[in-house]
């Protein structure tokens, strides 16, 4: 989750991106599943 919101951050520093989707999976990560993963939506707040 971190990863994710750090990826959009640096996303959004560029004025000309007004919203960032950023969709990380780690493969593996728990005996369990196949994969786990965030997904998370950011948008830029024009004042």
């Amino acid at each position: 989750e971190t990863l994710a919101e750090r990826i959009a951050g640096s996303c959004l520093e560029d004025a000309r991106v007004r919203v960032a989707r950023v969709r990380v999976e780690k493969l593996a990560a728990i005996p369990e599943a196949v994969s786990v993963g965030v997904e998370i939506e950011r948008l830029r707040h024009h004042s």
